[in-house]
């Protein structure tokens, strides 16, 4: 009798405990179904930057191209491109967007700012972020033949007057078959600081060649070209 008695406070205990873990569960279930909506799969658009995941910006209505960007350790990104800064003249644009998706208005005026160096055709294709903040962007120039261009700002967005005097610096190339096409395609700053670019070069002879400059207070510091592709 004792244990029959015994075993049925058992089972009724085992009972409430079961009921009060389905209601903890159910709970816990409930709580996670307000909380993971807002978790984007991997893969998805993100939500919470620009509108849907997605940013379409111009600067002053003018059309304009993004051809490279880099993130900085702020979680801001930095975009660069081309825009008409003047009635068919292309020019370099850079672009700081904050991490939602906005325009980060202390860069620059107002998240965004443009460059020339006199040329008829510019466009900015590659940026690499310094440690200090400052933001070093490469691209090409086009009169007839292309150069490279340099630019170094500082992180609130203006030119970086220590870089070359005036936050700008060109780079041509020339050989014995006369005044050679040079591209930036790629720019990196090395642990020393100096700033390593990389792209092709062409001359006359259809010759197709690497060059390899690094540039150190805006100056050219060293330069190496090599044929690759005849």
């Amino acid at each position: 009798m004792r244990s029959t008695q015994a075993l049925n406070a058992l089972g009724r205990s085992l009972s409430n405990k079961v009921h009060k873990f389905r209601r903890l569960l159910h709970l816990t279930v409930c709580v996670l179904g307000i909380a993971l909506p807002a978790i984007a799969a991997p893969s998805d658009l993100d939500p919470a930057f620009g509108s849907g995941g997605k940013v379409i910006w111009s600067p002053n209505n003018q059309s304009a191209f993004g051809l490279g960007m880099a993130l900085q350790p702020d979680g801001k990104i930095v975009m660069v491109g081309g825009n008409f800064a003047d009635p068919g003249n292309l020019g370099f644009v850079v672009a700081r967007y904050n991490a939602n998706g906005g325009l980060d208005t202390s860069f620059g005026s107002n998240g965004w700012i443009t460059v020339t160096f006199g040329y008829s055709r510019e466009a900015a294709k590659t940026v690499a972020i310094q440690p200090d903040g400052k933001i070093v962007v490469g691209g090409n120039l086009y009169n007839g033949l292309f150069d490279i261009g340099i630019v170094r700002f500082n992180a609130n967005g203006s030119l970086d007057n220590s870089f070359d005097g005036d936050g700008k610096t060109i780079v041509n190339y020339s050989g014995s078959q006369g005044s050679w096409d040079d591209d930036c395609a790629s720019i990196k700053v090395a642990n020393d600081g100096k700033i390593v670019f990389a792209g092709d070069t062409s001359g006359a002879s259809a010759d197709i060649q690497l060059n390899v400059g690094a540039i150190e207070r805006g100056r050219l510091a060293r330069s190496i070209v090599r044929r690759t592709v005849c």
